[in-house]
């Protein structure tokens, strides 16, 4: 036991990042090479759909944190979305894998792909954003919730290790070895990647608990980006604050696969045929030279702009401790 936290508890919270880093991963890995290689729509298509849909998730994914920080139920205002967001988000995920070119046409496919797709990002931020959320309300000890945030993390690193290690074999073996096709496989690996969700956060809803309540106002430590909204508002939403790693997440593999899409089409790729020098070329600077200076360019702008740590950050959580006295006292008196 660590402060009424079981190591049951710990263990179904991690198999819930499990099952939805499986899900995210078949999405993440494969709906660019399964859009443009079997449905056969354009790569930039691909890529626009991909940033037409972060920024939809720009005002999406926030909207559901504040929808999550003001839900009560006497499961709590977590769990229930976890539930709900998984199902929803299983058929989807059906949907975005059976292939519009086998039962439309023309505009129709891209419509398909488009509206499924989005989907598959709103449905899937119904159950990710209150998972995250989930981590203060194990315990109001930091060294509890550092717990609670570290194992999620080693799971769904398995999660997604498992859809880039096997996928390629299981679509092969559920498609073509099965006398089916390779679009058949994509669709049979979906849906038993929707099985397994299912099954994880299930696990995850019936064995944790949320043992602090933390209303939009109470004040807990530390889940840092959560302390500084709260010194910049005067609110504490952490729903709304994780919600944004969602959005950063889905909008970097957007970012990728917007900017893969129309360079992929710039250097000439052609989807099931033997590729040229010069592609092969061209993807080779994609893959090392590209992708090296847009990473050195991230990190400089995090080590030049990012403040919350050294003197700022601990003089954000001094006035804010004094703020939250103030505050005592102001309902003491009323």
């Amino acid at each position: 036991m660590d402060n009424g936290i079981s190591f049951k508890e710990k263990l179904s919270f991690g198999i819930g990042a499990y099952g939805k880093d499986l899900v995210y991963g078949i999405v993440a890995t494969f709906v660019m090479v399964y859009y443009t290689d079997v449905v056969q729509v354009s790569p930039a298509f691909v890529g626009g759909l991909f940033l037409v849909a972060r920024i939809w998730d720009a005002i999406n994914d926030p909207m559901m944190g504040l929808i999550v920080d003001n839900t009560h139920t006497k499961y709590g205002k977590f769990r229930p979305w976890i539930l709900a967001g998984t199902i929803i988000n299983s058929v989807v995920l059906a949907l975005l894998f059976l292939n519009p070119a086998e039962f439309l046409q023309g505009t129709l496919v891209y419509v398909w792909c488009a509206v499924t797709y989005i989907l598959w990002g709103m449905t899937y931020t119904l159950m990710d954003v209150p998972y995250w959320s989930m981590i203060p309300s194990f315990s109001s000890d930091s060294k509890v919730r550092d717990t609670m945030s570290v194992i999620p993390r080693l799971f769904a690193m398995f999660g997604g290790s498992t859809i880039t290690t096997f996928g390629l074999m299981i679509i092969a073996f559920l498609g073509v070895n099965m006398g089916g096709t390779v679009s058949d496989g994509y669709f049979r690996f979906a849906l038993l990647i929707a099985v397994v969700f299912n099954i994880c956060e299930v696990i995850c809803f019936l064995f944790t608990r949320e043992h602090v309540v933390t209303e939009s106002q109470e004040r807990i430590k530390p889940a840092d980006a959560c302390d500084y909204g709260e010194f910049k508002t005067g609110k504490r939403t952490e729903a709304i604050v994780f919600s944004a790693q969602t959005l950063s997440v889905k909008f970097g593999s957007a970012m990728s696969g917007a900017l893969g899409g129309l360079l992929l089409q710039f250097v000439g790729y052609v989807p099931n045929i033997a590729q040229t020098e010069q592609t092969i070329m061209g993807l080779k600077l994609l893959m090392f030279v590209l992708s090296a200076i847009i990473f050195a360019t991230m990190m400089f702008i995090y080590v030049k702009c990012y403040k919350l740590n050294g003197d700022f950050y601990k003089d954000m959580l001094s006035m804010l401790e004094i703020t939250r006295e103030q505050k005592k006292l102001e309902q003491a008196q009323a």
